[in-house]
């Protein structure tokens, strides 16, 4: 321990040489002074004493202590506490489970720091008492001991699961960064059963009302050759049509296709089944349920492009999947006989360029109110662009380019978005942006800022204005397309992207922005999300209103319905409605403001959800390669008890000794000043004692 201060140690020096200076002025200036010699020297050293630790202390004095300890390796017991557990372990197997498991917490609790997790769809540091989560992502788990033991002692992870991975990333890929060892416990039976599944299911979210939609369904049979089932599809308990299946083979996979007639325009439920055969045990993935929404017009989109990009083609993709109906073409040539009217958005991509203007295309958007969305790339005339007064002028030095990463602007509320898909925003490569001056007006929604290299930049990737000659969005940058395949790489699919390009068209399209009420919740949940409803009121200024009454009633198929009020979120509202069972549901939300009264109405599904009944054969497999790549071992259920002997035989797990570097100030230590205090108390009484003034 010893003591510090943010100046040179020299000014310690000047502080002795002022206290001494004030002292001797006070007690040798005047000779006057009728106070014994003796006396006046024991007060001219408290004096000078009491005002140098006074004019120390100003040089802001801290203790340093320096403090060094051992740190014990960390454990990690991680059990899946999904629901296919519960199918894998009888219920003895799961009293015995629990019993080993703290066995094995207090054997290596003398010489290790245990910490139990459970995982699933979700992650806790408990330990585990049921198996209820209704789907298993192994990389969440994975993604959090990362996340709180990089960098520590984190000695070895116990991975107790039947294998089972049915959501997220390869949990392969998502170990990588785990430097301990891992230990897996193989639970369940990996021995192949007769079963019948509803493996897959390829349908439109969306289709049109009198259009004739397909259905697309993947049977798949194991272990069941020579059978016979019966798949059909029903509406409100009604059977539509029936299909007779024949299972040829012990590895059997057919594809049927139902076409029905969307002949009412709302959203409408069907479910799948399968008729169980003779011996299967597992019939939760025999039937499964979709909703396809029926809507009156068909939404309509124009792609114009400088040049061919593999940009136009993503969007052409995206837009396509989400039910638009996409023409797209290279610069103007096909304008001439185009009547505008007809789109419902215009996506200009690298547009305007040198090759070709857009004076008359920008007129014409603005004059039929068609929302814009500008994609600025290599040949974009920036001059030009910035001369169309949309809200945001970029100006570019030379033809310099930057990569630039999105980072999301939290306080972006326009549309919705998930937490998974705000985690994934941050694992996106950079688009390809002008490297120049930003200006944006403050009326600018900005969705993603840049950042460039390892700076967080003020200059918007991507945003969203409306004015009053139009309405447009911005993706300040060229590269979309490598976002899809990062997420298709990442995810198995690239549907967070899709979603973000669709909701972004969807907002320009919709004219949100001059509601007063203002709802945002999702159109469809699986039965274990829970309902979450976001809501913003504004004034006739459209400014934001807080603490006003909003009001949700919820109801079912059956017209039962269900009361709610919004709690503040900040200058919003929101409400967690918690979850519900499958079916199709109608909201309405009221607020009023004065004497004005507000209302908005819509609808979510409700699917029910299954995944975790869709395979019931452990993959001990993929356990025994986890635990291979991180220089551990796999066991066995019935061989539990042999791990904590395994682990107290490592020598290589030792204590990591930590050395803390504390700064405390002395100013914080009362004593000393309570003693400062009494010094100079003491010198006063005594001179006032003595008669000296």
């Amino acid at each position: 321990m010893n003591i510090i201060t943010e100046y040179s140690a020299w000014f310690i020096l000047v502080c002795l040489i002022i206290g001494v200076t004030f002292g001797a002025i006070l007690y040798f200036r005047n000779n006057n002074d009728e106070l014994p010699e003796r006396l006046k020297k024991w007060l001219f050293v408290i004096r000078s004493v009491a005002v140098a630790f006074i004019a120390f202390l100003l040089l802001g004095p801290m203790i340093k202590q320096i403090a060094s300890k051992d740190l014990k390796p960390t454990v990690v017991i991680a059990t899946d506490a999904s629901l296919s557990m519960s199918n894998a372990l009888n219920d003895n197997e799961q009293i015995v489970l629990k019993q080993k498991t703290m066995e094995l917490v207090d054997e290596l609790s003398g010489r290790f720091d245990v910490q139990q997790f459970i995982f699933g769809s979700e992650v806790e540091n408990n330990p585990c008492d049921s198996f209820y989560m209704p789907l298993t992502d192994m990389a969440n788990l994975f993604d959090e001991l990362n996340i709180q033991y990089k960098n520590s002692n984190l000695g070895a992870v116990v991975l107790i699961s039947d294998g089972i991975n049915n959501s997220g990333r390869d949990p392969l890929y998502s170990a990588s960064p785990i430097e301990a060892s891992l230990y897996a416990i193989g639970v369940g039976d990996t021995t192949q059963k007769v079963d019948i599944s509803i493996s897959r299911v390829v349908f439109n979210k969306t289709t049109y009302l009198k259009n004739l939609f397909p259905i697309q369904v993947t049977v798949q049979g194991e272990m069941s050759g020579g059978s016979e089932t019966n798949l059909r599809i029903k509406k409100n308990d009604q059977t539509l049509e029936e299909r007779p299946v024949s299972i040829s083979s012990n590895r059997f996979s057919s594809t049927f296709i139902f076409y029905l007639n969307a002949d009412s325009i709302g959203f409408h439920r069907y479910r799948l089944e399968l008729d169980p055969i003779i011996r299967e045990e597992n019939t939760g993935n025999n039937y499964k349920e979709v909703v396809v929404e029926v809507l009156d017009r068909k939404q309509r989109a124009l792609i114009l492009a400088d040049a061919p990009h593999p940009d136009v083609g993503a969007l052409k993709r995206i837009l396509e999947t989400a039910s638009f109906d996409v023409e797209h073409g290279i610069g103007n040539r096909i304008t001439p006989n185009l009547e505008f009217e007809q789109f419902d958005i215009v996506i200009l991509h690298s547009l305007p360029s040198m090759r070709f203007q857009i004076d008359s295309i920008f007129k014409k958007c603005n004059d039929a109110r068609i929302p814009i969305l500008f994609v600025l790339g290599h040949n974009t005339n920036f001059p030009q662009f910035n001369n169309l007064q949309t809200g945001l002028s970029i100006t570019p030095q030379r033809d310099l380019k930057e990569e630039s990463l999105p980072v999301r602007n939290p306080s972006f509320s326009s549309f919705l978005l998930d937490n998974a898909a705000i985690e994934d925003f941050s694992k996106w490569g950079p688009l390809v942006t002008a490297f120049g001056d930003y200006k944006a007006a403050n009326s600018l929604a900005i969705l993603f800022y840049q950042k460039i290299g390892s700076v967080e930049t003020n200059y918007p990737l991507m945003a969203f204005n409306a004015t009053l000659s139009g309405k447009y969005g911005f993706i300040c940058g060229e590269g979309l397309w490598r976002w899809r395949m990062d997420s298709e790489r990442r995810n198995r699919n690239s549907r967070y992207v899709d979603e973000l390009i669709t909701k972004s068209a969807q907002l320009l399209i919709s004219d949100e922005k001059s509601k007063r009420l203002r709802i945002h919740v999702e159109k469809e949940f699986t039965s274990y999300d829970r309902i979450v409803f976001r809501a913003e009121l504004y004034n006739q200024m459209q400014e934001p209103v807080a603490g006003e009454e909003v009001k949700l009633v919820i109801k079912d198929e059956q017209n039962n319905e269900y009361d709610y009020t919004f709690g503040l979120e900040g200058i919003n509202y929101k409400l967690d409605a918690g979850t519900f069972a499958p079916g199709i549901y109608q909201w309405a939300v009221a607020a009023k403001i004065g004497m004005e009264n507000f209302a908005e109405r819509g609808t979510f599904t409700i699917l029910s959800s299954m995944i975790e009944m869709e395979q019931t054969t452990a993959n001990h497999h993929l356990l025994m390669n986890l635990a291979h790549h991180h220089n551990g071992t796999f066991y066995p259920f019935n061989a539990i008890s042999n791990l904590s002997g395994d682990i107290l035989q490592r020598n290589d797990l030792k204590p990591m000794r930590i050395t803390t570097t504390d700064f405390f100030p002395l100013t914080n230590i009362k004593w000393l000043l309570f003693a400062t205090l009494l010094l100079l108390f003491v010198e006063w009484f005594l001179r006032k004692f003595f008669g000296s003034y």
